[in-house]
């Protein structure tokens, strides 16, 4: 009898530690944002031109609300250039704004550790469609 107790509490045991070992990775604090949060690396590419930009580094943080978040270096133009965008779920929105003399939109996904915007990019009569592709 106390070699049967003995034998149930070492299942039961097993049992509760392969349960509580076994957390899913992508566990997620309730906000959309985390995923795109960050230092990131971006490849760009413009559409109207083909031309394919050399890498450059691109941070996004929390802005207030609970949707937005700050690009900066958004497009390459300076560190101190910056959109705003909103977040939901896996989707990225940059609502249509001025900064640095260029209006900027455009809208994107965040997949498999990697964020892909499509956006347009004007200076005065000049438009620039184009996909940034940022990386880890």
């Amino acid at each position: 009898m106390h070699l049967r107790f003995r034998e149930v509490a070492y299942a039961l045991i097993t049992t509760l530690l392969l349960f509580s070992a076994c957390t899913p990775d992508n566990e997620t604090t309730g906000d959309d944002r985390d995923s795109f949060t960050g230092g990131w690396t971006c490849k760009d590419s413009s559409k109207s031109s083909g031309d394919v930009q050399p890498l450059y580094s691109v941070n996004i943080a929390k802005s207030g609300t609970a949707d937005t978040v700050i690009i900066y270096n958004f497009y390459n133009l300076g560190g101190s250039t910056s959109v705003i965008a909103l977040v939901s779920g896996n989707s990225i929105v940059i609502p249509t704004q001025t900064d640095d003399s260029y209006q900027m939109s455009g809208s994107g996904l965040y997949s498999h550790d990697a964020i892909t915007i499509n956006y347009t990019a004007k200076l005065g009569n000049a438009t620039d469609n184009g996909v940034a592709v940022y990386s880890r």
